[in-house]
């Protein structure tokens, strides 16, 4: 502390020969406000450093969630194009249906399956609309009673085209999904056009029905009695007309 009592950082140094001293010094708050001055400018680069590395660091990791982002968009919409080829292919479509809100929503190719445009009422009486007028109260019940027993949706029925008017045979399929207390919340399912394949049952049955009926033709024909004359000759050649025709229908 020098002679006004302020604090100084000071160097005393004896001057040769003589019986004098030299005294430099300097106010001790000079010498930290350069210390502060220093140490501030330190702080501010580091921050500056720190702030910019950060943001770069920002920058790069949202540049690189951009890019995972694109990757996912891209993969999705390719998977979702192999969908909708695999549901055309298919001759099926999909579906949600929010079940207390009675609302459904469906893929692309349910509504080229049911012959519907973007206007149809996604609704239960709309897809009644739908079906065939003559199943309509059967199914009407069916969906009711799926309901209320906690079944899953699983039914093949025939639908009228709203385009075309064409009719045709579905399969559907749903999951129900319920709440704890027992209340139906949504479905979620596909309908498939079957209609070639009920015709190929059909053809296979027909099919099995003619084989049955050859058959057994062939077995009355084999157990007659051989004829003896002209009379039991005729007899023979009517009833092998008749066998044939009931055969061949």
């Amino acid at each position: 502390v020098d002679y006004r009592g302020v604090a100084v950082l000071a160097d005393l140094r004896a001057v040769p020969n003589s019986d004098w001293f030299l005294v430099a010094k300097l106010d001790a708050e000079e010498v930290w406000a350069e210390a502060r001055y220093r140490a501030g400018v330190v702080v501010a680069l580091v921050t500056l450093v720190i702030v910019a590395g950060g943001a770069g660091a920002a920058s790069l990791y949202r540049q690189r969630r951009a890019e995972q982002f694109r990757g996912l968009y891209e993969s999705l919409r390719e998977n979702d194009q192999l969908l909708r080829e695999a549901e055309a292919v298919g001759q099926l479509g999909s579906f949600v249906f929010d079940i207390p809100g009675d609302a459904w929503k469906s893929s692309e190719n349910l509504d080229r399956v049911l012959g519907i445009g973007p206007g149809h009422p996604r609704t239960v009486e709309g897809w009644l609309q739908v079906v065939h007028p003559s199943d309509r109260s059967e199914m009407e019940a069916y969906l009711r009673d799926l309901l209320a027993t906690r079944k899953q949706f699983d039914r093949q029925y025939r639908i009228l085209r709203v385009a075309d008017k064409a009719e045709r045979w579905v399969h559907g399929r749903g999951r129900v999904d319920y709440a704890p207390d027992g209340t139906p919340l949504r479905m979620v399912g596909s309908i498939q056009d079957i209609t070639g394949d009920r015709a190929a049952e059909h053809a296979r049955l027909a099919e099995d029905e003619r084989y049955q009926r050859q058959r057994g033709a062939l077995i009355q024909l084999a157990t007659s009695a051989p004829p003896k004359d002209d009379r039991a000759l005729e007899n023979a050649f009517q009833q092998l007309t008749e066998v044939a025709a009931r055969t061949l229908d």
